[in-house]
């Protein structure tokens, strides 16, 4: 659940990133990642266990994963326009 929630989250900012100009798309790209950052920082705060950094693993996989795919599937739409 942690990874197709995360996966989701990174498709909408990589989509959101790929519009946006230059500055706004590196900060909406870059959002996630501060956000996995935060959650890594109270986990670290609260204890860590196996099961937490099992999630934040997956997540940040879901994130990654989303964002490539969101911007591919921006790009691929543009470059199919051009023709």
């Amino acid at each position: 659940m942690v990874l197709v929630l995360s996966a989701a989250a990174g498709i909408v900012f990589g989509v959101a990133s790929a519009r946006a100009s230059r500055g706004v798309g590196t900060l909406l790209a870059s959002t996630p990642f501060l956000a996995w950052f935060v959650a890594l920082a109270v986990v670290a705060a609260a204890g860590t266990t196996d099961s937490g950094m099992r999630a934040l693993g997956l997540a940040m996989l879901g994130i990654l994963l989303g964002l490539f795919a969101g911007q591919a599937l921006v790009r691929r739409r543009r470059r199919s326009r051009r023709r």
